[in-house]
């Protein structure tokens, strides 16, 4: 079973009250480094489960070029625990690599939410 490493394609299921969101991505590939979301999930495998304590102020610097819209609706938010199971960790082909990193780049300083 692959662990949660560079250049991975992550898929993880998020759930907050219930409600869950999923999201796929390519660990490591942020103009900053790694996000703080990305430094919990570092070699985590399939199936594996964390939850954070969260408060809606710190969701933009939690999750950074991951930026979710079904997460916006929390960021008034005091607190909250977000769920996390970790669904798939598979190599990401050059394609996909590619294009997350122009997504990214594309939103310059700001996270549109690719």
């Amino acid at each position: 079973m692959e662990k949660i490493d560079h250049l991975k394609k992550v898929s993880l299921l998020l759930e907050v009250e219930s409600q869950t969101t999923p999201l796929e991505f390519i660990f490591g590939i942020g103009p900053e480094g790694l996000s703080p979301l990305e430094f919990e999930l570092a070699e985590k495998k399939e199936g594996d489960t964390l939850a954070l304590p969260l408060s809606g102020a710190e969701i933009p610097e939690t999750f950074q070029h991951l930026m979710i819209p079904a997460l916006s609706s929390l960021e008034g938010r005091e607190s909250f625990v977000l769920k996390i199971r970790v669904d798939s960790v598979s190599p990401a082909d050059q394609k996909e690599v590619v294009k997350a990193m122009a997504e990214i780049a594309s939103c310059g300083d700001h996270c549109c939410a690719h």
